[in-house]
């Protein structure tokens, strides 16, 4: 009973349907515990779900708990309990309840597939799917960790079938000149609590980068950012004055026309949010109160400048 008192069943639940198969050696004093669980293929009907880490109102239907002597299909063997029967459970969502699971704009969920696992006294959740982001048929897989440990903070994988892969324009939503057409990998979708944003790898001036893609509230289209971890300049700039200088840990923001961007925006990643405060924090020794400026609508490039390579600024 351990299994189903750590799903937190609604209140009233007396009484489970169940039906299935088990072992004839259930019924010999003295076989053994593999023996008794050989072939056993029992299914309980749950009710209603809900998930401690998804949305409010994310409802879990359809609902199966499975006892068995093996481990469903689907699962991988590292998910197996050391010993005793495999229990797990599969279900679906749908309808509105499928739609409240991610809050990115331009996503959308076609259809919501849950696995868990019991072991060591606590249930491990995991969720597939299809869903559509701008247009762009995608899957998706996420992984809760287990118990008590849930948060409504985790990251969802995202990737395209096929060979087109998802490119800078799906994710965006708008054509952004020179990088529309560049694919991106390693795509997670990422939950927080200022909404979600989306982050993958993606190649550009023959360099390996990071975008960033939110959206701050009360913005119809997407901010976006490109990280790397260092850029020759003359790539931005050929034949100017800096050539010869590197640009370290540079980022180039998007901003939307008629919009401007706090850099302590809520909404900004957290990992790109220390980048633009950095630079930020070192021009404001030159220039007092950059750092609380907003970001204007554009392209806004914030960088570190090595300027050992320049010899017009290494004389300086």
């Amino acid at each position: 009973m351990a299994a189903l008192n750590a799903l937190k069943l609604p209140d009233g639940t007396t009484g489970l349907p169940l039906k299935g198969t088990i072992s004839p050696a259930m019924f010999k004093p003295n076989a053994s515990s593999t023996e008794k669980m050989d072939g056993t293929r029992l299914k309980l009907a749950l009710p209603d779900l809900q998930i401690p880490a998804l949305p409010n109102g994310t409802q879990i239907s359809k609902a199966l708990l499975n006892i068995s002597d093996k481990l469903p299909e689907g699962f991988a063997p590292s998910e197996a309990p050391a010993s005793g029967p495999v229990v797990s459970i599969s279900a679906s969502a749908g309808g509105d309840s499928a739609q409240k699971l991610f809050s990115f704009e331009g996503l959308s969920v076609t259809s919501v597939d849950l696995a868990a696992m019991y072991s060591n006294k606590a249930w491990a959740f995991g969720l597939k799917g299809t869903a559509q982001l701008n247009a762009t048929e995608l899957a998706y897989k996420v992984a809760f960790a287990k118990g008590a440990d849930q948060k409504g903070e985790y990251a969802v994988k995202l990737e395209a079938p096929g060979n087109d892969g998802l490119t800078v324009q799906a994710v965006t939503g708008r054509p952004v000149p020179g990088l529309s057409d560049v694919a991106l990998s390693a795509i997670e979708l990422k939950k927080g609590s200022a909404g979600d944003s989306l982050s993958a790898k993606l190649m550009f001036l023959d360099t390996t980068g990071e975008i960033d893609v939110f959206h701050p509230k009360g913005f119809d289209a997407a901010v976006f950012a490109v990280t790397a971890d260092k850029l020759d300049f003359k790539k931005l700039i050929p034949g100017n004055a800096l050539a010869g200088g590197s640009l370290l840990k540079p980022t180039m923001v998007f901003v939307p026309v008629g919009k401007t961007l706090q850099p302590d925006d809520p909404s900004i990643p957290p990992k790109l949010k220390a980048n633009i405060a950095k630079v930020l924090a070192d021009m404001a020794k030159s220039q007092p109160g950059v750092e609380s400026e907003a970001i204007p609508a554009g392209i806004t490039l914030l960088a570190e400048l090595d300027i050992q390579g320049s010899s017009d600024m290494a004389a300086l």
